[in-house]
Parts: C-alpha cells; sequence; structure tokens
C-alpha cells in the first residue's frame, strides 16, 4: 500500500472489511461491493464502475452497492478535521518512585533507593494545574514505584484537591491510583471508597504466571497477597472503579490471563506483552516469533467475546480495542497519540514537571517546576516531538489515524521492532468490530460510552415506539 490510497481492505470474522483511511469509518462488503471499490480504486468513473458490473448483476444489486458505497461517503472527499482536545486536565502525580517489589521485568533501576513527594509539593501540584487558563476540570493519578507506600500524601493531597475543587466551581475532581496492591489495608479501601477514587492493580493473571515475574525483593511470589486485595476492592461497597493492568510474558499466554481476570466484574482489562527488555531479560521473559503469533490468535478470540458483549449492551472490559472504536464512530482524526504535554502533566517528587507519569520515571523530556511553571520551548519541543507530524515513517502506514505512532516515550525506550506487527493487527481488530456491531446495531456501541447511557437510550426508543 502507497501513502496516497484511500482504503485499506483485509478479511476478519469471514468477511472483507474496508478501512476508509480519509474518511475515518469502516465497514464490511459483500461481493458486488467489492468489486465495485475495485473499479473505483482503478479511478474509473461511477458510470464506467456500473457498465463493468452489468453483465454480472442485475440492477437492483448494483443499486444496492452503489446506495452502501454513497451512504459511507466512498463517493465522496471526506474532510474530516483533527479532533480538539477537552479541556479537562490530568495531573499524574509521581508521589514516590520507590517499590516494595521487584519485578523481573521492571526497567526502573534501584526501586528501593528512589525519592518522595512531600505533601508540600503534592498540594503545589495541585495549585499548578488549577491555575491553568483554560481549565474545565482535573482529575488526578497516583502512580509511582509503588503509590501506597507514601499513602498519607495521597490522603491529604485528595483531600486539598476536593477543597479546591469546590472552591473553584468545576463540576468534580476525579481519582485515580495504580498499585500492585501489596501494601492495601482496609483502612485505605474505606478511603477509596469514600472518595470514589478508582483502582488499577497490576496483577499478571493467576498464581503461577503472575508468581513468576512479580516477586518481593527476596523472591517470594505476591498473588495471594495481591488476588486478596483486588477481591476486597471488588467487595467494597461504593463507586469506585476497580480494574487490572498485566504484562503477557512467555510464562503464559493472553488468552489464559484473559479467562483468569474475566471471572471478575472490572472496569478495565489493561493487557500488554513485555517490552523494555535488555538483551539479557529479552532472552529470559519476551515472547517468541511463535507465541506473539500466538498472542495475535488470542486477541482474535477475544475479539469475538467482545462483539458477543456489545451485541448485549455489555461494555467489554477488555480495553485494548476501545479507543479506536470509539475513534471511528466519532470519524475523528487525532494529531497526538494521548494528552501528554497539552492536558496532562506528570510531576516527579521533586516537583519537576514531565509530559506523564512514565516520563516523570523515566527522567525524559522535563517542560518545567511547580515553582517555576513550564518552560515555553520546552513544552513546544515535547509537542514537536509527539506530533504524529513528526513522525514520518508513520506516513504509509494504513493504521497512522488510529494508531497515531505509538505512546510516543515506545519510540526512545521500546527495543522490539516487531511491535508494529501486533499493533497493526489489534488495529485491524477494532476496525473489523466497528464494522460488525455497526452493521447490526450501531446503538450498541454506546455501551463503551456508558452502559446505563444505553439502556436511556433504548427505553427512550421504545416510549417512542
Amino acid at each position: 500500500m502507497t501513502s496516497c490510497d484511500r482504503f485499506y481492505r483485509f478479511c476478519e470474522f469471514g468477511r472483507e472489511a474496508v478501512y476508509d483511511i480519509d474518511g475515518a469509518t469502516a465497514f464490511f462488503v459483500n461481493k458486488v461491493e467489492s468489486q465495485l471499490l475495485d473499479c473505483l480504486q482503478r479511478g474509473e468513473s461511477l458510470t464506467e464502475c456500473i457498465l463493468a458490473l452489468n453483465p454480472e448483476y442485475d440492477n437492483e444489486e448494483i443499486e444496492n452497492a452503489v446506495e452502501h458505497m454513497n451512504k459511507e461517503g466512498l463517493l465522496d472527499s471526506p474532510y474530516i478535521p483533527y479532533q480538539d482536545l477537552p479541556r479537562v486536565y490530568t495531573l499524574a502525580l509521581n508521589v514516590t518512585q520507590r517499590c516494595n517489589l521487584r519485578c523481573k521485568y521492571c526497567y526502573v533501576e534501584n526501586p528501593g533507593s528512589q525519592p518522595t513527594m512531600d505533601e508540600e509539593t503534592a498540594r503545589k501540584a495541585v495549585d499548578f494545574i488549577t491555575e491553568v487558563e483554560d481549565i474545565d476540570g482535573f482529575g488526578i493519578s497516583f502512580y509511582g514505584g509503588e503509590p501506597l507506600l507514601n499513602f498519607p500524601v495521597i490522603k491529604s493531597t485528595i483531600e486539598y484537591a476536593s477543597q479546591v475543587g469546590k472552591e473553584r466551581g468545576f463540576p468534580e475532581v476525579t481519582y485515580h491510583v495504580t498499585t500492585n496492591g501489596t501494601l492495601l489495608t482496609d483502612d485505605m479501601i474505606d478511603f477509596f471508597c469514600e472518595h470514589e477514587i478508582d483502582v488499577m492493580v497490576s496483577i499478571d493473571g493467576p498464581a503461577d504466571i503472575h508468581d513468576a515475574m512479580r516477586v518481593t525483593p527476596e523472591g517470594r511470589g505476591t498473588h495471594e497477597k495481591v488476588s486478596l486485595a483486588l477481591q476486597k476492592l471488588i467487595s467494597a461497597r461504593g463507586k469506585h472503579k476497580i480494574s487490572v493492568s498485566g504484562v503477557v510474558t512467555n510464562m503464559g499466554r493472553l488468552k489464559d490471563v484473559y479467562a483468569y481476570f474475566n471471572q471478575f466484574p472490572l472496569r478495565d482489562i489493561k493487557l500488554s506483552y513485555v517490552r523494555y527488555l535488555d538483551e539479557t531479560r529479552k532472552k529470559d521473559y519476551a515472547l517468541s516469533v511463535a507465541q506473539k503469533h500466538q498472542y495475535m490468535e488470542d486477541m482474535h478470540d477475544i475479539a469475538l467475546q467482545c462483539f458477543d458483549l456489545l451485541m448485549k449492551g455489555i461494555r467489554p472490559p477488555y480495553y485494548n480495542f476501545e479507543n479506536k472504536i470509539l475513534q471511528l464512530w466519532k470519524h475523528s482524526k487525532k494529531s497526538y497519540f494521548c494528552p501528554a504535554g497539552l492536558r496532562r502533566f506528570g510531576i516527579s517528587p521533586g516537583g519537576e514537571i514531565y509530559p506523564c507519569g512514565p516520563a516523570a520515571d523515566l527522567g525524559e523530556f522535563q517542560l518545567g517546576t511547580i515553582h517555576g511553571g513550564l518552560d515555553p520551548e520546552k513544552v513546544e519541543a515535547w509537542v514537536t516531538f509527539s506530533s504524529f507530524q513528526n513522525r514520518k515513517e508513520c506516513e504509509p502506514c494504513w493504521a497512522r489515524n488510529l494508531c497515531i505512532g505509538g505512546c510516543p516515550l515506545q519510540w526512545l525506550r521500546d527495543l522490539d521492532d516487531e511491535r508494529c506487527e501486533i499493533s497493526r493487527y489489534s488495529t485491524e481488530l477494532a476496525i473489523a468490530l466497528y464494522a460488525a456491531v455497526k452493521e447490526k446495531n450501531e446503538l450498541m456501541l454506546a455501551s463503551f460510552v456508558d452502559e446505563e447511557f444505553l439502556s436511556k437510550i433504548k427505553r427512550a426508543l421504545q416510549d417512542i415506539k
């Protein structure tokens, strides 16, 4: 495929799918529609295409095919603007870069001797984000290291930010904590429930898989403690949402890990295969070529499960397809993979400002300090670097408007040259899922936004009937 091609066509779920790169949409085609598209892609006029199809198909079949192509916008030259970012900001506080575990694939060196944020720095960070001129609302995410090592600062920051939010008239302040779960106490859970704090637990699956990687400094597995914490979080009464994040290594398969998590009522199940390994650890933990093919096969099976859930009006917890499907549903294009450095900022324990939490952990691309503010030149340098327009090697790729080149930090530290192969296949599956649901009942995509919202729409439509 060349960069000037508008359509990407592939087979998935036993059918031919068409992704309109410029029109930011996708759909399935039947045989006559496929041949009509062949003609259009050869540069023939619509009249010439119809004449070419006449000997093989009757008028009604051709008319239906033309009507479908017109409905999907293929007979026009679409203009899809790049979407604007909402004016809701996210503050990612690395309240500590210390960690009480020694996960074997972790890229952080000496996690037991890293700095910790104090209460004054955390409050100053809240002041920094709430004083942004165009802010309509904000949320705070707490990262590490292991953030629960510094729970007192988490607690005081939430109490302070909630008060600032009320004083400034923000509709709500959202909170999120990512934790390995080993330090979670009943008092912490009560606090999370009281303040509706969403929690993501880092856990790699069942005990044999998890304990092979996520261990204490003494080398002991942590699954028993983490799974107990997860169960307590799920059982706690409150509006908080519980998610999990896991890493798939050569110790297990994606489908087995997903099946394990799928037994729990989770908001999100975020899974990825292990990356960021040096050559020594790559030999020990990385997926082989055959295992990466298995990984993609497992993604295919999970996609089918997601389709079944969507057609029942249930939001799938498997998170890896969602953003791309929603982007197709909105028919939008993005200039940036995420709002890091634009609407999202990470704060290091010492108060340095970075584009996001992981960047603060790596020490890459400092944008300023909470005391001195943002450095316009450094912000501009990051924006230029992270912009999709900077990814010249992505221009010929059909997936460019959905993948957006991936996380900019991956460009710096991802040593895996095969990453794009898995990313492109995941994108194909997202496209096929969108096309399949859209064909059956596009309304069901509303479950991605809010299941309660979907239920209200259904009831309203029934009342109209």
